[in-house]
């Protein structure tokens, strides 16, 4: 039967003209991948048969899809069903807070490794956002074409103006879909896995520019300073005291060059969605540039859109307030237990190899670790998970 499904996914009409041995490789190579997760897990029970069996709704789900992409393969040789489909397994590992659909998130967003990869992560928005706005757009479509009047020849401008209303109509009602259904996710009360993923990176990253500014402000300036100074002259001043100090403190983690990186990476991406759906990832800094192209964008919004967009922010604005807040809280507690944990490892590694720091930094380091505590229990007194992925 392997055999046989093979062929049907990777089916090639062999051509008179074409050598026969040409084609065996052109089905080897347009192979579907439906096919080899099938042949995989048939030949797996064949050896295992005492072991497990496959359940009938796999073989039937399985030789539907082999169906599905070996037709559209024939149309198609750069066809995949799994890009096909993605769009649907992004919306429903998103929105899904099973521990199974958890833990496949993960997976798919962090793979074998401990960060976060930025094309899985921009392909899931891209999924999320393609998913979301198609869904609400076929659905608007068929509810404007079920209730769409036949006119004579005659009134063919009008109808084409006004369905190109319409369509525009529609495409503002997907966006805010999407805003909505992003913010549902990302400010979800009870948290989820998203959010708590954007929480951990998001402090980790700030965190990371914390310790760039104060290495900048009190390592690097005076530095700058004694190399800066004629004659050689600076090599003649000792370093200041502090800086041989502060410098284990504000060496940055592994977890926060990668958090760091990956920050940047998302702001490197965020100019190329102008003009397009938004995704997950949708914050920019703001500056007069972007609030001019955001007046301006509202001034080109025609009225019913703007009426649609004034009455979706008066619904949602008391719902996503206290949320944003609470997001924020979050994040804070995050940042403020993550400064607490690392000025406590520094201590303790500095213990551990014998270079003791001096008993103002050492109490300083101690006070400050025990203010953040204190300050992130206060704003929000849940454990935060930061600490988890150390």
């Amino acid at each position: 039967m392997s055999a046989t499904l093979q062929v049907v996914a990777g089916s090639h009409r062999f051509d008179r003209f074409v050598n026969p041995q040409q084609q065996m490789a052109d089905i080897v190579e347009r192979e579907s991948v439906a096919t080899g997760i099938t042949v995989e897990v048939e030949e797996l029970q064949r050896q295992n048969r005492d072991s497990f069996m496959i359940p009938e709704w796999f073989l039937y789900t399985s030789r539907a899809f082999l169906t599905l992409e070996g037709v559209s393969l024939e149309a198609d040789s750069n066809y995949s069903i799994i890009k096909s489909c993605f769009p649907y397994v992004a919306k429903r590992l998103v929105g899904d807070q099973d521990p199974r659909a958890r833990k496949a998130l993960r997976d798919l967003l962090y793979g074998a490794s401990d960060a976060v990869d930025i094309e899985r992560l921009t392909d899931l928005a891209d999924g999320f956002s393609s998913y979301t706005t198609t869904t609400k757009t076929i659905n608007q479509q068929a509810k404007g074409h079920a209730g769409e009047l036949i006119l004579s020849s005659g009134g063919v401008e009008r109808i084409s103006k006004s369905q190109d209303r319409k369509n525009r109509m529609v495409e503002a009602e997907s966006t805010l879909t999407l805003a909505k259904d992003s913010a549902d996710i990302l400010l979800a009360k009870e948290g989820n896995l998203l959010q708590n993923l954007l929480i951990e990176e998001s402090a980790l990253a700030a965190s990371a520019r914390i310790k760039d500014s104060v290495r900048t402000t009190f390592v690097d300036r005076p530095k700058h300073f004694r190399d800066s100074l004629p004659f050689g002259m600076g090599s003649f001043l000792p370093p200041l005291p502090f800086e041989d100090q502060v410098e284990p403190f504000i060496r940055k983690t592994k977890q926060e060059v990668k958090a760091q990186e990956l920050a940047e990476k998302l702001l490197k991406l965020l100019p190329q969605s102008k003009g397009g759906n938004p995704g997950l990832v949708t914050a920019t800094p703001v500056s007069d540039e972007s609030s001019s192209s955001a007046i301006q964008a509202l001034r080109a919004l025609e009225p019913e859109q703007a009426a649609l967009v004034v009455k979706e922010l008066r619904e949602n604005v008391p719902k996503y307030a206290p949320l944003l807040r609470q997001l924020g809280g979050k994040f804070a507690s995050t940042l403020l237990k993550t400064a607490s944990f690392n000025i406590e490892t520094t201590l303790a590694e500095l213990e551990s190899t014998g270079r003791h720091p001096d008993g103002v930094t050492r109490a300083t380091a101690r006070g400050l670790s025990s203010a953040a505590k204190r300050g992130a229990s206060a704003l929000y007194p849940e454990k935060s998970s930061v600490l988890e992925k150390y």
